[in-house]
């Protein structure tokens, strides 16, 4: 319900995530910028990570893949075919498992690899949105959810950040 400027979520008891004119970036609501986030894995600081509500899967290029050494030997094979936004369509190449730490929580998460040209180093779908608990808003650049009992916000990596540093450092 809205509550004037805040937007409240209650997604389980006792527990509402709340987002109010506090939350939005520095230069408020004039802006459409996309939600990525910065979180690590496999010993490695990943920005550019898209949070995609609008994504069935959660997806890594294999150029990341690459980048974290995982091998193509290594992934679980996949016969999905992923379509695009633009209609188009092409196969997976295989699944990974990914140990994620985002603010000091832990996710294992399954991700589809994909030869594509990225703009983003991992996009986390709904998949992980739904089994997080996650309330993602891009109007306010951020992404909550509860854990043992604790809020977490996760704030957007910068504008200048996404595009001055390389895609994995």
């Amino acid at each position: 319900p809205n509550r004037g400027n805040e937007w409240a979520f209650e997604l389980c008891e006792n527990s509402p995530i709340i987002f109010s004119d506090k939350d939005l970036p520095t230069g408020g609501a004039s802006h459409n910028d996309a939600l990525h986030i910065v979180i690590e894995t496999r010993g490695t600081r990943v920005s550019h990570v898209l949070i995609d509500g609008g994504a069935s899967l959660n997806i890594c290029p294999q150029q990341t893949a690459r980048e974290l050494g995982i091998r193509q030997a290594d992934y679980t094979p996949s016969k999905i075919f992923i379509h695009g936004y633009d209609g188009t369509g092409q196969p997976c190449l295989g699944c990974i498992c990914l140990d994620l730490n985002i603010s000091e929580t832990y996710h294992r998460v399954l991700f589809h690899v994909v030869d594509i040209e990225p703009s983003f180093n991992l996009l986390l779908g709904r998949p992980w949105i739904h089994a997080t608990n996650a309330v993602p808003s891009t109007l306010h650049q951020c992404v909550k959810w509860t854990h043992n009992g604790n809020s977490i916000t996760i704030y957007a990596e910068d504008r200048e950040s996404r595009l001055v540093h390389p895609m994995i450092p």
